[in-house]
């Protein structure tokens, strides 16, 4: 039976909240520890081609500049979704300075903080106590 907070007495309703605060206290260094582990793990790798890179990734970007970035996409130059395609001209428009590798990578790379974000949201909503705010 769950206690309600008419029958916890006054001592503990405080030191509850107290835990809460705490709890509270901790998440923004453990995120900041997450982020940076992740980028940690991510970084030296950001120079690795992969064969999917070299075969598909390269020429469809290389595509997309040399036929005016968003104009490309009228043509059928790939065998993926225009989701994608649309966020590869885009980084291409934005960023004509950053080697294809790099600007291809940093679509999956904030795709990934933006998917562990919302993986953390939903965990908070799962399990959040009762008078904590979302």
């Amino acid at each position: 039976m769950k206690k309600s907070p008419e029958n916890v007495p006054a001592g503990q309703q405080s030191s509850n909240r107290k835990d809460l605060r705490s709890e509270r206290d901790l998440r923004k260094p453990l995120l900041a520890v997450g982020v940076l582990l992740a980028i940690m793990v991510r970084y030296p790798l950001l120079p690795f081609e992969t064969g999917d890179y070299q075969r598909h990734l390269k020429p469809w970007y290389d595509f997309i500049v040399q036929h005016d970035h968003f104009a490309a996409l009228k043509y059928d130059f790939a065998n993926y979704n225009a989701p994608y395609l649309y966020l590869l001209a885009t980084v291409a428009y934005f960023l004509p300075a950053l080697h294809s590798l790099f600007a291809i990578k940093s679509i999956s790379i904030i795709f990934d903080f933006v998917l562990a974000f919302f993986v953390y949201r939903c965990v908070r909503l799962k399990y959040r106590q009762p008078n904590e705010g979302a």
